[in-house]
């Protein structure tokens, strides 16, 4: 959630905030986005949004209203993506790139909401660019990899995880997540898995995010599904919804239908983090599993 400069944090969940109180039980928001936010059908689908600004957007749209920089309507924007409204925070960005259509920051926020807003084709268009203006950008990368996980083109996926692992060695929260993904990838593929389990180790530091790392001892055995689903049973929404949808991938390479769509079911409702990228992935597969 915690979308920050993108160099750190796998969340992405809302704008440059380094709030991370994942494990607080239940907490509806986390302070990692507005109590005031859309919801994933005005994003996601065509619902009608009717969020109003709260203090921070009011204020950065009265600033930009008044000197239209591109730095006010950065400020604007990141406020917008505060309160998950990212088919608005894009028009605000488009504004800056209609003036500086190399702008780095912009394009990337950019495309970070198309992702939100499951818009894969322009998402990709505008990484792509990205990724030519940063080479070897841990962030830019790994995104890629997500919006062709999204899209269904697993291969595509699983060539940019590759390239993340050399990127995200000294950060234990991305590494972890990379792992995860790439886990996953291969499950989608029907590849054998020991690929992405030779990443990992028990011993990895993360500071966060503990359903990337739950879900690691899963696939490698160093924990039952029946522990790990009872001991997350209270955990805050993060840690059980990644786990979930690990979990769903579980019984997908065990052939296990049933179980599958049932780990599906839970983890779409629970709606808090619905920008989360597990979130978005997990949507796309409720509506081709009809679970949704």
């Amino acid at each position: 959630m915690c979308d920050a400069t993108g160099k750190g944090c796998s969340c992405n969940l809302s704008h440059d905030s380094h709030h991370h109180t994942h494990g607080e039980r239940h907490a509806p928001f986390h302070r990692l986005f507005s109590v005031i936010h859309a919801e994933y059908d005005t994003q996601f689908e065509d619902a009608a949004s009717v969020i109003p600004d709260d203090a921070d957007t009011a204020a950065a749209r009265d600033k930009a209203k008044s000197d239209p920089s591109a730095e006010n309507l950065l400020t604007l924007a990141a406020a917008l993506c505060f309160q998950l409204r990212y088919k608005e925070a894009a028009k605000v960005y488009s504004e800056v790139l209609a003036e500086r259509p190399l702008d780095y920051t912009a394009n990337r926020k950019l495309a970070l909401c198309m992702l939100k807003t499951r818009n894969f084709e322009k998402a990709r268009e505008l990484f792509a660019l990205c990724d030519s203006l940063s080479p070897d950008d841990l962030d830019i990368i790994y995104r890629q990899g997500l919006c062709e996980f999204y899209d269904g083109n697993f291969q595509a996926a699983e060539n940019f995880f590759l390239r993340c692992y050399p990127l995200a060695r000294d950060n234990g929260d991305m590494y972890i997540a990379v792992i995860y993904w790439h886990i996953l990838t291969l499950v989608r593929l029907k590849k054998d898995i020991e690929q992405a389990l030779s990443m990992y180790s028990p011993d990895i530091e993360i500071g966060h995010h503990a359903g990337y790392l739950l879900t690691c001892r899963l696939f490698a055995g160093e924990d039952t599904l029946e522990h790990l689903m009872l001991s997350t049973a209270d955990a805050d929404e993060m840690t059980r919804t990644l786990l979930l949808y690990g979990v769903y991938h579980y019984f997908i390479m065990q052939n296990k239908r049933a179980g599958a769509c049932a780990a599906l079911r839970e983890m779409l409702s629970y709606k808090t983090y619905w920008g989360s990228f597990a979130w978005i992935a997990a949507y796309g597969d409720g509506i081709r599993e009809k679970a949704i």
